[in-house]
């Protein structure tokens, strides 16, 4: 699966082959993602005086056309609505070449990486197109130490000391773990109780690959310990992405339904905190 972006233009004077980077397009594993920058966007409405008004058309055209191809990426495939040259390069190779009108899309480049973080993809849209706000800028990163303040306050000053808090179990701990893993809190007394924090920052590749580790741990410590899974109590702390139809939304939606663990948000981690204070679960490993 090919990586790519694309930088998206307008062009004021298409004949004079003058043109002002307004957003950009990335196309990953997971779908497209597509982001603009409202400065450059009115700096395009100002240029073309009258036809001020296309520039918002145009921009919501892809938005709901990238909404559309994520959308049928998720549907099975029959062959006959599959179209792949939608989403290649080669596809905005094409456009580079033969858009000549006030839409244009810069020549595709390649990336490395499979999955690309909505972190990184603003990263790159601030390097290729436009500075991002200072409050839009430090967004993420001010969401994920709220988010880690959050649940150290609500469960971890209030479990520490009586279950494992911050523990990381390997193959020391149990024999069929090929991995190490951190756990946020973890006891037992009859069934576990524990709870493993994990904020939708991240890319997509490591929500996936954190979950199946966070589910293989699970599995492993129940039978080990000969629990019912049923008994358990454990939790999936993680916050609802903010866009809706994002890569990291949909593993966020997929997750709600299944059985290992319940998924509450950061706010709501004080009652992993109760759960532990109720059934009076303990430390279990050997230091």
């Amino acid at each position: 699966m090919e990586t790519y972006y694309s930088i998206v233009k307008i062009a004021p004077n298409p004949s004079a082959g003058d043109s002002l980077a307004v957003g950009l397009l990335l196309r990953d594993r997971s779908g497209f993602r597509f982001h603009f920058s409202e400065n450059r966007k009115k700096a395009a409405k100002q240029l073309l005086y009258e036809n001020g008004e296309a520039v918002d058309f145009l921009l919501k055209q892809i938005e709901q056309r990238v909404k559309e191809i994520n959308e049928n990426l998720l549907k099975p495939k029959d062959g006959l609505f599959d179209t792949p040259w939608l989403i290649t390069s080669d596809y905005f190779s094409y456009l580079n070449n033969y858009c000549n009108g006030i839409l244009q899309f810069g020549k595709p480049a390649m990336l490395l990486e499979d999955e690309t973080s909505q972190e990184k993809f603003m990263k790159l849209f601030e390097i290729l197109v436009d500075k991002l706000p200072i409050e839009e800028n430090r967004s993420i990163e001010a969401k994920e130490k709220k988010f880690i303040r959050t649940i150290e306050k609500k469960l971890i000053n209030r479990v520490k000391g009586k279950v494992h808090t911050h523990v990381k179990i390997d193959n020391k701990t149990i024999e069929s773990m090929y991995y190490q893993f951190e756990i946020d809190c973890i006891g037992v007394n009859g069934a576990f109780v524990g709870a493993k924090s994990l904020p939708f920052t991240k890319a997509p590749q490591t929500l996936d690959m954190q979950i199946s580790h966070y589910t293989n741990l699970i599995t492993f410590l129940s039978i080990s310990r000969k629990k019912e899974f049923a008994k358990n109590h454990f939790y999936l702390i993680a916050d609802e992405p903010a866009v809706a139809d994002s890569p990291e939304h949909k593993i966020w939606d997929s997750i709600q339904k299944q059985n290992l663990f319940k998924v509450i948000g950061s706010e709501q981690s004080d009652a992993v905190a109760q759960v532990i204070e109720e059934t009076q679960a303990k430390k279990f490993l050997v230091d």
